[in-house]
């Protein structure tokens, strides 16, 4: 199994396909495997590249880190990722908590980004419907309640049971220190300010359901130079696995336009 050590923290990865890179980043309590509807798309055409973040699946853990300078660390991690693999360019895909690490990631290296796709993407928290969920969450991790939030990342991120129990071994493996690190950090951070610096293509997908992140969509479709925003009917946050087929439609006709 391939990994890459960095410093002394082992990050799992998987390549497949050829063509131009396409990185994924998943979120909070999921892995790579939570990309399997999107690997077996678009790796007919791309350079299909997905890890697990530190503390997630297959990866280590950190040592000593702080949750300020959390997200850093997980951007600088992929940037290392990618000087490994030998890539200058690539398309980025990421879910959920995964558009902070990639919103962090194109702040330091945003050279490196030909065109992104952000889903369900929230660049601070700022209503009370999400600082009660991410509340929640630090809660039942915070009492090590990790079987209960381990089903519930598996039933809403799943679309059949097949693939709820996938999800649920996936989020059994998350680590209880790394995950209280990814929450704390989010309570402290906001990436707006720099959003107006970001001249790269970005498709904004998110659920139809998801009223609750209207104010998001407003943020980053009014401070991003280059963004877009579509919504998937009928969907909840979950679009890449709750409807892949039109998730993974969506993304490809952005990637190849011209």
């Amino acid at each position: 199994m391939p990994h890459l050590n960095i410093q002394n923290t082992p990050l799992y990865y998987e390549e497949q396909g050829r063509g131009f890179p396409l990185v994924f980043i998943h979120g909070m309590g999921l892995s790579h495997v939570s990309w399997h509807g999107q690997i077996k798309h678009f790796s007919k055409n791309f350079r299909v590249i997905t890890y697990d973040m530190r503390g997630h699946g297959r990866s280590g853990v950190s040592l000593a880190q702080k949750p300020a300078d959390y997200l850093v660390t997980l951007s600088r991690d992929l940037k290392q990722l990618l000087n490994f693999l030998k890539i200058k360019k690539a398309h980025f895909i990421a879910y959920s908590t995964g558009t902070l690490v990639l919103l962090q990631f194109l702040r330091e290296y945003r050279e490196i980004c030909e065109r992104a796709v952000l889903t369900g993407a929230f660049p601070r928290l700022s209503n009370p419907y999400m600082y009660a969920k991410i509340g929640m969450s630090y809660a039942l991790t915070l009492m090590n309640a990790s079987g209960y939030e381990a089903r519930g990342v598996a039933l809403s991120n799943g679309s059949t049971e097949q693939e709820i129990g996938l999800f649920m071994n996936e989020a059994r493996k998350v680590r209880r220190s790394e995950a209280l690190l990814l929450l704390r950090s989010l309570f402290s951070c906001d990436l707006t300010k720099f959003l107006h610096e970001l001249n790269v293509p970005i498709l904004l997908l998110y659920g139809g359901n998801e009223r609750y992140m209207m104010k998001y969509r407003h943020i980053l479709l009014t401070s991003l130079p280059r963004a877009e925003v579509c919504l998937v009917p009928k969907t909840s946050h979950a679009c890449p696995t709750k409807a892949s087929y039109t998730f993974n439609m969506l993304v490809e006709d952005f990637l190849t336009a011209r």
